[in-house]
Parts: C-alpha cells; sequence; structure tokens
C-alpha cells in the first residue's frame, strides 16, 4: 500500500500538468490562434515536418510552456488536410518534429524542468546537467 502510494504523487502531478496543458491549448485554439497560425504555413510550401516543428517552436516561444506546446502544435496539425495524404512513418517523423520543437526553448522555468525532477526524485542541479 505505501510502495502505490509512493508512486501516485508524481503520476498525480503528472496528469496536472498535462490536463492543464490540454485546457490552456483549448483557450488558444478557441481564440482563433491555429486558424491564423496553420493554413499560413500550410500556403509556404514547407515540408510538413517542418511545419509541424515551426508550429511548435512559435507556440513554445509565445506560450512558454512545452505541453500546451505540444498539444497546440498536434491539433493544429490534425486539422491540415495534406496530413492525412501521408503515411504513417511520416506522422511518427512530425511526432518527433513537434517533440523537437517543444524542447528547444527549455528553461528551468517549465513545467516540463519540474516534471523530470520530481518524477525522477532529483534535485535542481541535477535536472539541469
Amino acid at each position: 500500500m505505501l510502495c502505490s502510494l509512493y508512486l501516485i504523487k508524481p503520476v498525480g502531478m503528472i496528469f496536472l500538468v498535462i490536463a492543464g496543458g490540454g485546457a490552456i491549448r483549448w483557450i488558444l485554439q478557441d481564440s482563433g490562434l491555429g486558424n491564423i497560425i496553420g493554413p499560413e504555413l500550410e500556403k509556404s510550401g514547407l515540408p510538413l515536418i517542418v511545419i509541424a516543428f515551426l508550429i511548435a517552436i512559435l507556440v513554445r516561444a509565445s506560450v512558454g510552456s512545452s505541453i500546451v506546446a505540444m498539444t497546440m502544435a498536434s491539433g493544429i496539425m490534425a486539422t491540415m488536410p495534406a496530413v492525412m495524404d501521408t503515411s504513417m512513418l511520416y506522422r511518427a517523423a512530425m511526432c518527433c518534429a513537434i517533440c523537437g520543437g517543444v524542447t528547444a526553448l527549455s528553461h528551468e522555468n517549465d513545467a516540463g524542468f519540474w516534471l523530470v525532477s520530481s518524477f525522477l526524485g532529483i534535485d535542481e542541479k541535477t535536472t539541469l546537467k
């Protein structure tokens, strides 16, 4: 019983941060930001993988949260008609591009930093390393 309670605390915090990021993502999406970013980048003629990376890094830079950027970039990419014509392998590569974009501007004041620190039970100095 004690072991299961020890494991619930970090997992519960992760679920709370992900849920909060998803809620902020829907607020940003409903405000029309996704309708501006997605179509403009789709018209650019860039490969979809580059577009996925750019959307992720733009949202990450503007909002500061990796979870919000990841869920919003995924949501924007999922609504693009050109994405449906790609293979599963290409979509997996787009997921990797989104993950790369959201980690590009990481800093200590990010929820992801504290998730890693609390889930692994390590101090801030070691997490920075």
